[in-house]
């Protein structure tokens, strides 16, 4: 081989490792702080396999950032809500980092956006980023959103004449102001603002808890039973309505609202023993009378030998559906629908 075609040769293979078009590489992967400064963004950049992949590791950096962020906002949350629990959040587990990212939050992070991906080493990489000023603006508008409708929810809540209505408005004011409390935790990692800039809707907040404890200590219930077996519906019932927070009393006036219930126990005895066929029918009244929930169960037939074997199965079948059942029926229904 002569000298020229070895230099030829020796040009081409080097020439064969270097590629055509050089892999430009984004200013943000290399200097992220120069191209989205903290002063202005929240940003993050997440890798993956995929753009998907990518894009939801970035996001649930950005909800780390959040959380970690919220530590000084902790005390604001425990004034509205003292028996929600701390949850505990892991950075260096990236997949459980995640799934919680799903669900930390009922708040939204508004404004998200990404960069173009970029590729390397058979890797994905794209910047999510939020712009300061202009998701505190989103921000600020939900919380006035909401503020509003608590506003109107309130004067119903606030009302001691009917705690009946007062605590279905209640408890709907409590759900948005959890939402409410989280989206203020949010604008103020978004943007710092002084102590008191929301404080209109704390107060709101704070409002909303009083009246929902107002309401439930003052809405007393007495629970009638007919055809009741050695007090065992009525002793379920008091224990059901007491651990929800309400009052149970034995009558007279300070009673504000009634549980009517009717047992129908349908005895048929047979060679083989005694058989029930029971029903039980629950009427929630208000003051005036006026029914504003009702619950009611048909049970199969329930048997033993001896009568009083049958009744206590019969009953405990019963009081078992109610333990189930019963009080979530009763919070559904006296939750509205909030629009």
């Amino acid at each position: 081989m002569s000298k020229f075609v070895q230099k030829i040769f020796f040009f081409i293979a080097f020439m064969s490792e270097i590629p055509l078009f050089a892999v430009r590489v984004p200013a943000w992967f290399e200097h992220k702080e120069l191209s989205y400064p903290s002063e202005f963004y929240i940003s993050a950049i997440g890798e993956g396999a995929t753009e998907n992949e990518a894009k939801n590791n970035a996001l649930s950096q950005i909800s780390l950032f959040f959380h970690t962020n919220a530590e000084v906002c902790n005390e604001l949350i425990k004034t509205y809500n003292e028996t929600e629990t701390k949850n505990s959040y892991s950075s260096k587990e990236t997949t459980s980092i995640v799934e919680k990212a799903k669900i930390r939050s009922q708040a939204e992070f508004f404004g998200v956006q990404f960069t173009g991906s970029f590729a390397v080493k058979q890797r994905i990489y794209v910047l999510a980023f939020i712009e300061r000023e202009s998701v505190f603006k989103v921000y600020e508008q939900e919380i006035k959103q909401n503020a509003l409708v608590l506003t109107h929810m309130l004067e119903y809540a606030e009302n001691p004449k009917n705690y009946v209505t007062g605590l279905n408005c209640a408890k709907s004011a409590v759900t948005i102001s959890a939402l409410t409390a989280e989206l203020v935790k949010n604008a103020r990692i978004v943007k710092s603002v002084s102590e008191n800039y929301f404080s209109s809707v704390e107060n709101l907040i704070n409002r909303s808890y009083t009246a929902l404890k107002t309401c439930q200590e003052n809405l007393t219930f007495t629970i009638s039973v007919q055809n009741d077996w050695k007090d065992t519906i009525y002793t379920t019932l008091s224990k059901l309505m007491e651990e929800r927070g309400y009052a149970v009393s034995s009558g007279g006036d300070k009673s504000t609202s009634t549980l009517s219930v009717t047992v129908t126990a349908d005895e048929n005895q047979t060679g083989a023993g005694v058989f029930l066929y029971a029903k039980i029918s629950v009427t929630a009244l208000a003051t005036d009378g006026k029914p504003y929930f009702s619950y009611a169960r048909t049970f199969d037939k329930k048997g033993a030998r001896k009568q009083a074997d049958a009744y206590r199965l019969t009953y405990k079948m019963i009081a078992d559906e109610l333990k189930k059942s019963f009080i979530y029926e009763f919070d559904e229904h006296t939750q509205p629908e909030f629009k």
